[in-house]
């Protein structure tokens, strides 16, 4: 008799490990399937969501903000159909898509169904259709907001919302605006709110620095590109990090609640790691972020979309590394080589890295990887590199038209790739005073817009047709106006006005940076 509690206890604990050996054998197989052949690389949240029997969606009606970029790393399988084939663990109801679609063919500001829109509130008529491959309904949901968009929640009749899109890791890129309207539009039907799960994916421009303006002017906060404020340009921050963030700090006053938020994070990911180093397919996020050096570019060269007459290489093979004009020549690429020459004394291009390598070591030293962006800024070390280039877009406003201008090779995610943009900004203005002007929100692009922005450029009043599109990216009017006040200052060696913004940024992306800790996953 006294045997049988240890022989019990002895079967409960065999079980207990049978058990636990057929779960890694189960999932060691689900992991051959999906070609993973055991390498260390970082497993991506729907990765980890599977590899946990979808327990956060059992029993639940689920919709899914998603695009193609939501892949299996391994297999290259999309979320959806993995989803689909789970044997009923994942009751999929519904696709609600951002900006470019589902199926992510849309070009930037369009959505899957064809419509343009921006931050005007959308009506509650949205696009829905059925997707071939799928059968799954698709919700369009780039520039829905507020009761429109729990309309369409509604509509849906789902228990969670679960958010898995790749994002790039700027704050004007619009996937991470999406996500917080749905966090509101959710938040905002009382008992009916779904809950929000969050897939986590890697920032690719890393997680270590934080760069740029945080604070947003009033009178663009709630536009469709900074729902609110602060936050840091560059901000460093993933997006199930942003989404605890938002949902701990600003949901609550817009919606009147937080939203029920889940998150499922990565596993293997650290801070520090460049793309390559996740081993991780890179799935173009939008049709002109092809490559995972265009990201590091776009974080500054983005903001040449807010020139009228100037190709951010939209239409090439190198969208935002490559930027030029008509009306350019030689002369942009001659001062870029004349800057960096400067930067490193006069010596070649080992006389460079070594300036780097120390900037870099005496920063990381006694600080963080923000520091260490901002002390190679702040010692003239440029963040990229520049050839002179000559190229024709085939699509897009300057189609058919040969650009004369440079590619930029940035030196890195450690650097300061936003303020480099800025930099190369005032480079443009310097050298083309008379060609090159700033172009308004809605204004077209291209040499006939050009005219017209140049006639308003000395109006700094937002009475012509909306604000400044550089001052939307940046979030205020202080960058395009120190980029004109330095280059008319005329100081090849001196940034003059632009040194107060620089620092004043620094000021506000050091209190971003201590204001995020307590959100970090990683």
């Amino acid at each position: 008799m006294a045997r049988r509690p240890l022989a019990s206890a002895a079967a409960f604990v065999f079980g207990a490990i049978a058990g636990a050996v057929f779960a890694r054998r189960r999932e060691r197989a689900r992991r051959r399937a999906d070609g993973d052949d055991g390498d260390d690389g970082v497993r991506v949240g729907l990765e980890v969501a599977r590899d946990e029997e979808w327990r956060v969606f059992r029993g639940k009606r689920v919709g899914l903000v998603t695009n193609h970029t939501a892949v299996m790393p391994r297999s290259l399988e999309h979320a959806v159909d993995v989803m689909r084939a789970s044997d009923g663990a994942v009751d999929l109801r519904a696709v609600f898509a951002p900006e470019h679609g589902f199926r992510g063919a849309a070009q930037a500001g369009e959505s899957g169904s064809g419509a343009r829109r921006d931050d005007a509130d959308a009506s509650s008529s949205v696009p829905v259709s059925v997707d071939a491959a799928t059968g799954v309904p698709v919700y369009d949901l780039y520039g829905v907001r507020g009761p429109a968009l729990s309309d369409v929640i509604a509509r849906a009749g789902v228990d969670v919302i679960a958010f898995d899109v790749q994002d790039v890791g700027a704050r004007f890129y619009t996937y991470v605006w999406t996500l917080y309207d749905v966090m509101v539009a959710s938040a905002s039907m009382g008992d009916a709110a779904p809950e929000i799960v969050i897939l986590d994916r890697p920032n690719p421009l890393g997680g270590a620095v934080v760069e740029g303006p945080a604070i947003v002017d009033a009178n663009l906060v709630g536009g469709f590109l900074a729902r609110v404020s602060p936050i840091a340009v560059r901000h460093g921050m993933t997006v199930a990090e942003l989404a605890w963030m938002f949902n701990r700090e600003h949901v609550g006053g817009d919606a009147g609640k937080p939203a029920r938020l889940t998150i499922v994070p990565m596993r293997g990911w650290r801070r520090g790691m460049t793309w390559e180093e996740t081993k991780l397919p890179w799935i173009p996020p939008s049709p002109n972020v092809p490559t995972p050096s265009t990201a590091l570019a776009y974080v500054g060269n983005a903001l040449f979309e807010g020139a009228a007459d100037v190709s951010e290489g939209r239409g090439t093979t190198k969208p935002f590394e490559l930027v030029g004009a008509a009306f350019a020549d030689g002369r942009l690429s001659a001062r870029l080589r004349d800057r960096d020459r400067a930067a490193r004394g006069g010596g070649g291009d080992d006389d460079t890295t070594t300036a780097m390598a120390t900037t870099t070591a005496t920063a990381t030293t006694t600080t963080t990887a923000t520091a260490t962006a901002t002390a190679m800024a702040r010692a003239r070390v440029p963040a990229a590199r520049y050839r002179e280039a000559h190229f024709v877009p085939t699509s897009g406003p300057h189609a058919g038209r040969v650009m004369t201008g440079v590619q930029s090779f940035p030196v890195g995610p450690n650097a300061a790739l936003f303020r480099e943009g800025v930099e190369l900004l005032l480079a443009w203005k310097r050298t083309y005073p008379g060609a090159f002007a700033w172009r308004r929100r809605g204004d077209a692009v291209g040499a006939a817009a050009a005219a017209a922005a140049k006639d308003d450029d000395d109006d700094d009043d937002d009475d012509g047709g909306g604000a400044y599109f550089v001052d939307v990216l940046t979030g205020s009017g202080a960058a395009r106006r120190a980029i004109d006040a330095a280059a008319a200052e005329g100081d090849e060696d001196d940034p003059g006005a632009l040194d107060a913004l620089f620092a004043s940024w620094d000021d506000e992306a050091a209190a971003f940076y201590e204001a995020r800790r307590e959100f970090l996953l990683y």
